[in-house]
């Protein structure tokens, strides 16, 4: 049995139970994870005999299953929220009621002159620049991803034949966006010197989730991922039928994944 589970847990931001999560020979729902409660409608709409539990918080828990090669897969999508604080406390709903494979669905600044538009970035790991999961580990403990879904995610890409358009690399995670990124708060000197440092870590791309999801899989044994399109500095014109191109094409990749998932 999942030791994360608790039996007498009831949630208090979304209203499922222990027996949505089934599925999957005892390894639970896959849960795709994206930060947008539109995302995650929308990768529903990906499932087959879909159905939704709603919540009046919006943390909507989507699911259903998909087949590939005559194998059944459950899986689920639900908006994680904004940030490392949202995330903690859907994340640890979710694994105490048996979650076991969660994969972040999101978007993310380019770091590096390299990245393309239509590239797909995917953490292998995160520099924590945030404050929740201080609650739980020290700074100097490193956040990892599921060495096996990354290694599931880079074999899906080979498979359809779109490796090179999928970039392997470290994550920054932040608490604040228009501080960090857009020189919005008063330390904006001390903030443009970090970022430049960051960047000269070799670090692909820079979001606001990663670092919690990563930790709590090494934490609670359960295998976590992010995948990620870039979104371009704060000058650049993109427009809003490129930016729901590149969000549907994530969403597809993501969908393969989950059904390569062992």
């Amino acid at each position: 049995m999942n030791k994360n589970i608790d039996l007498k847990f009831t949630p208090f931001h979304m209203n499922i139970t222990h027996k949505h999560m089934e599925g999957n020979n005892g390894k639970g729902r896959y849960i795709l994870f994206p930060g947008s409660f539109s995302r995650a409608k929308e990768i529903s709409e990906s499932f087959l005999d879909a159905k939704v539990v709603t919540h009046a918080r919006g943390h909507n828990f989507h699911y259903g299953h998909l087949e590939h090669h005559g194998r059944r897969i459950d899986v689920a999508s639900i908006s994680s929220g904004m940030g490392t604080p949202s995330v903690e406390i859907i994340l640890t709903e979710l694994i105490r009621l048996g979650a076991t494979r969660i994969i972040r669905v999101g978007t993310c600044g380019a770091m590096q002159d390299s990245i393309k538009g239509s590239d797909i970035l995917v953490a292998t790991a995160a520099i924590r620049d945030e404050h929740a999961t201080v609650a739980y580990f020290p700074k100097e403990f490193p956040s990892v991803a599921s060495f096996s879904l990354v290694a599931t995610i880079r074999e899906t890409a080979a498979e359809l034949k779109i490796l090179d358009r999928v970039k392997l690399g470290v994550f920054h995670t932040k608490s604040s966006l228009y501080g960090r990124e857009f020189e919005a708060a008063p330390k904006e000197s001390g903030n443009k010197e970090y970022m430049a440092l960051v960047r000269k870590y070799n670090t692909i791309g820079s979001e606001m989730e990663a670092a919690m999801l990563l930790l709590f899989g090494q934490y609670y044994g359960i295998e976590t991922g992010a995948v990620a399109i870039p979104v371009f500095g704060k000058d650049e014109d993109i427009t809003p039928e490129e930016e729901a191109k590149r969000t549907k094409n994530l969403v597809a990749f993501s969908i393969e994944v989950l059904k390569r998932i062992r």
